[in-house]
């Protein structure tokens, strides 16, 4: 998700691939191009959201997302391996 964060901030540095428009101010040509670069960032980003999660590929996002659960098993686990020890042991 970064490197296509980069590739699209990239080319939408003013004069890079284009200009908008074309005899604009530098502050217009900073503020299009900034919009533009939003517009398609936002678009890019919830498309290729929509597409991982139908696909159960992670992209990015929370890095906690999803601990709680494997802990929660792994003291289930836990717990029911305590319980068979000590049936063994009587």
């Amino acid at each position: 998700m970064f490197v296509y964060l980069i590739l699209a901030f990239v080319a939408f540095v003013p004069g890079m691939l284009f200009t908008l428009p074309i005899k604009g101010s530098k502050l217009l040509v900073t503020f299009a191009h900034g919009t533009l670069f939003a517009l398609t960032w936002t678009l890019l980003h919830k498309t290729m959201v929509t597409v991982a999660s139908k696909l159960n590929i992670n992209i990015g996002g929370d890095m906690m997302e999803g601990l709680e659960d494997e802990e929660e098993e792994d003291e289930k686990e836990d717990f029911e391996n305590e319980g068979k020890e000590e049936e063994e042991t009587m």
